[in-house]
């Protein structure tokens, strides 16, 4: 299993909406569900002998999900200290709350209740997990995608990293050229020439996410979103400076291994640069959508803090930390620090 979303649920009259609760387990915290998932369809029939006929007629009366077993492991070895006992402690609050959930396992989504919960120990870095899920037959809604028109929200600072962690890939793929290809070829001095713009629009970037917002937000937002912009248009610039490259054309080496060498970088440096344009046309889309919104401030978030201490400062109550949570999209209600939030103006 890839990924595995739960989220806490709500009923508001005759629908559900989710709580700020989330648990988001992958395969990076070695918690997602272990071996295959069962999801099996139960068809309840009913065969009769009408008058007269000579076989019998089975009908369907219902068909309904079979309740399924989820287990695995979380441990501190994958997760961090504590990870194991705090999401075993936060789960089994939920599962007092309220057990109704939405679980999505990469493509597929099921709404239901969670009607046993089991942990187990092994050690006290080590904890095992096994819970059931009985599905709503009216509430399972298969396949969870979002609108392909719409760019889904993220906080500001996954969208800094986002694009220092494609940069460094592309430095990476230039230093491999300099150490395995020869150094003079004109084109890979061409590319480490492009690659110098996409450092410095990115190192723009990252400066104006760090910098101070306290006056105006939204204008430095709309900073922001300018400066993905031009990570943007540097990183398509040096996608047309590679993609027509080809080793068998424009590069006269001698040998195959030396051929083999470039077709890497290149393939790698022209992945790079599509994946950085195209995350940073997402940020900027998203940027311009957050400074659209009334923004009392931008947060810079510190290890430890909480929503509510964060809501606290600004609104006056501790009451109005959700606003703060959804406004960012945020995974969980615990704060790593580093994290740069929006703080929405209060409306009530």
């Amino acid at each position: 299993m890839a990924e595995i979303v739960i989220t806490e649920l709500k009923r508001t009259g005759q629908a559900t909406e989710p709580t700020p609760v989330v648990f988001r387990w992958t395969t990076d915290t070695h918690s997602s569900i272990v071996g295959t998932l069962q999801t099996p369809l139960k068809i309840n029939t009913v065969r009769r002998m009408p008058a007269g006929a000579e076989k019998p007629i089975e009908q369907v009366m219902s068909v309904g999900w079979v309740p399924f077993t989820c287990e695995g492991e979380w441990n501190d070895k994958w997760g961090g200290k504590g990870f194991a006992q705090d999401t075993k402690r936060a789960f089994a609050q939920m599962c007092g709350r309220t057990p109704l959930v939405r679980i999505q396992i990469d493509e597929e989504s099921f709404v239901g209740l969670i009607t046993n919960f089991t942990p187990t120990y092994t050690t006290r870095d080590r904890h095992g997990y096994h819970f059931t899920l009985s599905p709503h037959e009216n509430e399972t809604i298969g396949s969870f995608q979002q609108s392909a028109n719409q760019v889904p929200p993220q906080p500001i600072n996954q969208r800094v990293d986002t694009a220092v962690e494609f940069l460094d890939e592309l430095v990476q793929a230039s230093d491999f050229a300099s150490n395995e290809l020869p150094v003079q070829n004109f084109e890979i001095e061409d590319a480490k020439l492009q690659l110098a713009d996409v450092q410095t629009s990115v190192a723009a970037t990252v400066s104006a996410a760090l910098g101070d917002s306290t006056n105006d937000p939204t204008r430095a937002l709309l900073q922001l979103a300018g400066s993905f912009r031009q990570v943007r248009a540097t990183a398509l610039e040096m996608m047309f400076a590679v993609q027509d490259k080809r080793s068998d054309v424009t590069v006269a080496f001698d040998d195959a291994i030396s051929i083999l060498r470039f077709d890497e970088w290149r393939c790698t440096t022209l992945r790079s640069s599509v994946m950085t344009a195209g995350t940073s046309r997402d940020a900027e889309i998203d940027l311009r959508a957050k400074a659209a919104q009334k923004t009392k401030a931008i947060h810079h978030a510190r290890e430890g803090e909480s929503l509510e201490r964060i809501s606290l400062k600004y609104y006056g109550t501790a009451d109005n930390w959700q606003a703060i949570f959804y406004a960012n999209n945020l995974d969980s209600i615990l704060l790593e620090g580093g994290e740069l939030l929006i703080i929405p103006e209060r409306t009530s």
